[in-house]
């Protein structure tokens, strides 16, 4: 009889928490999305590559940045903004 994977499918992070898990699975692929006023998102596709942070937003723009400047720019709202975590694997979608 085979396990059944129960691990839930989205997690909310905070954005000092999702720099820590993109460091901890470094060459991982993360779909997340930034929590807005309003309920508005904000889904952005992250690549973390050695010391580099890529990012594709959902209008396409993309911006490279490592994880400290990721935490601290204005641009992902704070250090404290939410983050839903959609999805993630250590299979890199970068070259």
């Amino acid at each position: 009889m085979s396990k059944i994977n129960h691990e839930p499918s989205t997690l909310l992070l905070n954005t000092i928490e999702l720099v820590k898990h993109l460091k901890a699975n470094e060459n991982s692929y993360v779909e997340a999305s930034l929590c807005l006023n309003g309920g508005a998102r904000s889904t952005h596709f992250l690549n973390y590559v050695g010391s580099i942070l890529y990012d594709e937003g959902c209008d396409g723009e993309e911006r490279e940045t490592t994880l400290e400047e990721f935490a601290n720019d204005s641009f992902y709202g704070n250090p404290n903004a939410r983050w839903v975590l959609f999805f993630s694997n250590s299979a890199s979608g970068r070259n």
